[in-house]
């Protein structure tokens, strides 16, 4: 294979490519480059290992959509999960028709996920910790004192007779739900 390039070493500075040519070898499998290295040239090859892979469109696609949710934040289980801080609430009581395996959810009044739990025995959850906003944060993470609660059984609003208001970290309190 005839080579047009030279690659030149001098032995005070970094190495400085004058001309390179990348020569397509006869086979057709990979590239080759020369180098001249104290008078004497070297032949370098980089081959290719084995064929060159395809991927069909559809599987492409399906790659970037699963990226896409992955990255948005719209995953299977981490949009809801509320953010832990170092300010809680504990609830705990009954829920009427609940079974285990359900999943209750505590907003604030702004959208914020501040607490969840999943239920462990029928009609009881707790302790729940709800957690409160974070100052530190610029995002808002939490409830703040005197917010009043939204609680959610497997998503549907869970009514209540009274407001149930976030009155500060380290509180507990009983809420039923009939």
């Amino acid at each position: 294979m005839r080579c047009g390039g030279r690659f030149l070493l001098d032995s005070l500075r970094a190495p400085r490519l004058l001309f390179a040519d990348l020569a397509k070898r006869g086979n057709g499998k990979g590239f080759g480059i020369c180098r001249k290295t104290g008078g004497e040239e070297v032949e370098m090859t980089m081959e290719r290992i084995g064929r060159r892979r395809r991927f069909p469109l559809g599987g492409i696609l399906l790659m970037a959509v699963f990226i896409t949710v992955m990255y948005s934040g719209a995953c299977w289980g981490e949009e809801d999960k509320p953010r832990p801080t170092p300010f809680s609430m504990d609830f705990y009581g009954t829920i009427a028709g609940a079974k285990a395996g359900d999943r209750v959810t505590v907003y604030n009044p702004r959208g914020v996920l501040c607490g969840e739990f999943t239920i462990n025995r029928d009609g009881q959850y707790g302790f729940l910790p709800v957690y409160g906003d974070d100052a530190a944060t610029a995002e808002e993470d939490g409830a703040r004192r005197g917010d009043v609660l939204t609680f959610r059984l497997n998503g549907a609003p869970l009514p209540s007779a009274q407001p149930i208001i976030w009155r500060g970290d380290r509180e507990r309190q009983r809420v039923d739900f009939p």
